[in-house]
């Protein structure tokens, strides 16, 4: 397996709390106590995380990422920290094994295609980096031109290369 995701890991620890609109939303919704809402108010990511750095091929089972924290905090992001780890790990795990079965020969992502919301795109395209994609979308930290429909592919293969016929006329403007 191929490490990925820790980076949106820690961005998320960093800035974990809930804001006003959670606890006004968690008053209407759950009745909870206004101690509890206090609480959630002051809550921030106290503890320390621990993880191999991204890129590195583990095995299959290897603790990817270790918190350690008093039990409310881990209970809290554990969900969204399994998220970010396990999807990208796989994406770059996926990756990889096709880097190995092109020998050699160029790949790109084509993430924005694929995949369901920008945040999705660019987490999956930056974990298809590390093992050898060519990934102009989340270089550029756009999604690619709505206007370029099926010749995407097209387009990002030899925007800037030099080929003739760029750029595209389907592609101007």
């Amino acid at each position: 397996m191929v490490t990925a995701g820790l980076a949106d890991c820690l961005d998320f620890l960093e800035s974990f709390s809930f804001d006003r609109d959670d606890l006004v939303y968690l008053a209407d919704v759950g009745k909870s106590p206004s101690e509890t809402l206090d609480a959630f108010k002051r809550l921030r990511f106290t503890g320390e995380a621990w993880a191999i750095p991204e890129g590195h091929v583990v095995y299959a089972g290897e603790p990817l990422l270790e918190v350690t924290v008093p039990i409310a905090e881990p209970q809290l992001v554990e969900t969204v920290l399994l998220n970010h780890m396990t999807f990208q790990t796989s994406v770059a795990t996926k990756a990889a094994r096709c880097v190995l079965a092109a020998d050699g020969a160029g790949l790109i992502d084509f993430a924005f295609r694929r995949t369901q919301g920008i945040d999705a795109a660019m987490a999956g395209g930056a974990s298809l980096a590390a093992p050898g994609f060519r990934h102009l979308c989340s270089r550029r930290n756009q999604p690619p031109p709505s206007h370029a429909g099926g010749r995407w592919s097209w387009w990002s293969g030899s925007h800037g290369t030099g080929l003739p016929g760029w750029p595209h006329p389907g592609l101007q403007g």
